[in-house]
């Protein structure tokens, strides 16, 4: 059985599994050209089914991780919203744009049923299948589940304390584990959380702690980011660098009122939801740009980094207590935060530590594609990652096109080389007295630690 998992979120990716056992993953960005590429992944897609050599017609399964969905494949709920949205299509159609624009589906649940109407009489099966997929069945994955899935099913643990943190994602309130028809998840009501932390034991995740939205890890940290200048959710990165040089502590104290571990230590939560504000996220970056100002921006990112790590170590290491495990596996956009998994490896309550390679939504694909299968009765074990080499290859032929459409020349000095914008420079770049730059194996699915090597020669260049 052919299963197609899809996350359309920022990092937005498609994965292939057949029986289960992963085939393809990559992410569209690096097909896209657009870093963080949000939308319908279906360059992506297409992609992973050239990999295994199949087409959309041998599709069995289309699952998509919550909370985004092809805007294609679903009619408005109102017939001006209808004819609006068509003219739109039409228009992105002759611009030569292509169909990447999603729905929410927890806003969109919402107003189906405000109109007394049903979510799968309004899903265009027509479309969906004269788009070549002429016997997929649909499915919704929990956003959460789906991060707790990757992070243990590769991890190769009998048994261990999973940790999802990331900024928000929807999950269903019951039946989280499960592959969602569009029957069933209209009937699901569905939260935006944050954390969840739950126990894998007998080949089963149980799912003990939840923090919604107002007290948001990633939310925090990205709120510093963005009131810092850099961007939101792409530049966190740069905080946790200029963290290692902030000192001083004088902002610990106003961050945490923004960002903390609750008292019994079981969630996360903000002063802010108990001024009655109507946007949690809006509330908390005011505070922190009122407390930052006069402030280095070294200060800033210690003081968040510190926060960050005080709340999520210490929470970790009540729930390694209160289980009694010793493994830990974590996923979610939060963990490629070096720093703090670096502090939760040095607990004395852990072990091993496992951190999905993808851990941001990007690895949603890889869960949706996963658990789709095993909601169709196939047993998928959990196994360890031996490998992320999961996209496409660059054979020494089409390295050696590149290469010469990219006008490379060698001489006895230096050796230069002009490359078009947006242009993918492959397996090696010579010098004269060695290798340059050198490309392994296929590309890896969408991670944070990247694997490259590159060998950087310093040379006097002659004016």
């Amino acid at each position: 059985m052919w299963t197609l998992g899809l996350s359309m979120e920022y990092d937005a990716s498609a994965a292939l599994a057949k029986d289960g056992r992963l085939v393809a993953a990559i992410s569209e960005e690096r097909l896209s050209r657009k870093k963080g590429h949000w939308g319908y992944p279906w360059r992506a897609a297409s992609e992973c089914l050239r990999i295994a050599g199949i087409r959309r017609e041998d599709i069995d399964v289309f699952s998509v991780s919550l909370n985004k969905f092809p805007a294609c494949y679903f009619r408005k709920p109102g017939w001006f919203e209808e004819w609006n949205e068509r003219w739109h299509r039409t228009r992105r159609r002759i611009k030569g744009r292509p169909e990447e624009v999603t729905v929410t589906m927890s806003h969109f649940l919402r107003e189906v049923r405000s109109r007394g109407l049903v979510l799968s009489d309004l899903f265009n099966w027509v479309r969906f299948r004269d788009d070549g997929f002429v016997k997929a069945k649909v499915r919704f994955v929990d956003h959460h589940y789906a991060h707790a899935h990757s992070a243990i099913h590769f991890s190769g643990f009998d048994e261990a304390l999973v940790m999802t943190v990331d900024c928000v994602g929807d999950c269903c309130v019951q039946d989280e584990m499960e592959a969602h028809t569009p029957e069933s998840i209209f009937l699901q009501n569905l939260v935006p959380l944050s954390h969840t932390t739950s126990l894998w034991q007998e080949g089963r995740l149980r799912r003990l702690c939840v923090t919604d939205l107002n007290g948001s890890p990633g939310s925090f940290y990205g709120s510093v980011t963005e009131a810092l200048g850099f961007i939101s959710p792409r530049h966190e990165g740069k905080v946790t660098g200029l963290a290692a040089w902030g000192k001083d502590p004088s902002l610990d104290a106003p961050f945490r009122k923004t960002f903390r571990l609750s008292d019994d230590r079981t969630h996360f939560v903000s002063d802010q939801i108990w001024h009655g504000s109507g946007n949690i996220s809006e509330a908390r970056k005011a505070v922190i740009r009122k407390s930052m100002q006069g402030h280095s921006r070294e200060n800033v990112s210690g003081s968040a980094q510190r926060i960050l790590e005080e709340a999520i170590v210490g929470h970790a290491q009540w729930a390694l207590r209160k289980t009694g495990m010793r493994a830990l596996a974590v996923s979610g956009g939060v963990f490629g935060n070096v720093k703090l998994n670096q502090r939760l490896m040095e607990l004395p309550e852990v072990n091993r530590l496992f951190v999905f390679p993808a851990m941001s939504d990007a690895g949603l694909a890889v869960a949706a594609a996963q658990i789709a299968a095993e909601s169709s009765k196939l047993k998928v074990s959990s196994s360890r990652m031996e490998h992320v080499y999961l996209g496409p290859e660059y054979g020494s032929e089409t390295i050696e096109k590149i290469l010469k459409e990219a006008e490379l020349q060698l001489g006895r000095g230096v050796a230069t080389i002009n490359v078009p914008q947006n242009r993918i420079v492959g397996r090696h770049m010579i010098k004269p007295d060695g290798i340059h730059a050198h490309f392994l194996q296929q590309t890896e699915i969408p991670l944070l630690f990247f694997v490259r090597i590159l060998v950087i020669v310093p040379v006097e260049v002659q004016p």
